[in-house]
């Protein structure tokens, strides 16, 4: 366990980081920090740095922080997938797509050649067929391989959620696939999302979470090691973990120790 201080963050485990913040301008600081840290390095070693973003509410802020970066991130060599999206056209306000291309992509300028967006087709199960099939060209994927993204950035439901993969849903046993089509009484919407070994491959996972209503949920992931929350799933993930969280997410003592129990 090695304990840093400074810049909102009270505590780093091995492989994996706790990091509290007192307001949400320093918290999407920091992401936009390790965004960078991150494409740099990638982009070092590969000439290419792969990310998959999410949508909602809590990473809009770090969008349009990252977004207003300017020349400091490298459009060109960036690819942007995502992490998953809801079966509705690309203009209806749920859409994740529109999200991010209104508070990230259009705002800094990615070149549409370099965003992977989800195609909606006649049903959401021909969706995800036809985004595992775009993930698998990109990235040259093998018989019974998976994608390395560098980055997965997520977030973090009131239930438990992540990405589009739900508490008790049968797509959490999905070890084959890397795409999958979601049904669920939780949401209204069906939905398209990367399946749980995908997550598991990243090179390094971005967890942005905000919002007092998920102090709960937040404590079950981080602290229990039998958890069968979808996030806590993610914490099997060999590689990077960072979990961002505001103030009003997880209040603890600044002497108190904190750990990823995987």
């Amino acid at each position: 366990m090695k304990e840093t201080e400074g810049n909102g963050v009270l505590r780093t485990a091995k492989k994996g980081s706790i990091l509290i913040f007192d307001d949400h301008y320093t918290l999407d600081e920091f992401a936009c920090e390790k965004w960078k840290e991150i494409g740099e390095g990638a982009m070092r070693e590969r000439g290419v740095f792969t990310a998959a973003v999410s949508g909602g509410t809590s990473p809009v802020g770090f969008y349009r922080r990252l977004a207003a970066s300017g020349k400091e991130i490298n459009r060109q060599s960036t690819h942007i997938f995502f992490a998953d999206e809801r079966f509705v056209s690309k203009k209806n306000r749920e859409s994740n797509y529109r999200m991010v291309k209104e508070n990230l992509l259009d705002r800094a300028g990615f070149p549409s050649r370099n965003v992977h967006a989800v195609s909606i087709e006649k049903t959401s199960a021909l969706s995800a067929v036809k985004y595992e099939r775009s993930v698998k060209i990109f990235f040259k994927i093998k018989k019974g391989g998976f994608p390395k993204f560098d980055l997965i950035m997520l977030g973090l439901g009131a239930d438990g959620h992540t990405a589009s993969l739900f508490p008790g849903n049968k797509t959490l046993q999905e070890r084959k696939r890397l795409v999958v089509s979601v049904s669920d009484s939780a949401v209204k919407t069906e939905r398209i999302t990367l399946t749980l070994p995908v997550l598991l491959n990243a090179r390094n996972i971005i967890f942005i979470v905000k919002g007092g209503e998920k102090a709960g949920v937040v404590k079950e992931v981080l602290r229990s090691k039998r958890s069968f929350l979808p996030a806590a799933m993610v914490k099997r993930s060999r590689g990077n973990i960072y979990f961002l969280l505001g103030r009003a997410v997880f209040s603890v003592p600044k002497k108190k120790k904190i750990s990823i129990d995987k």
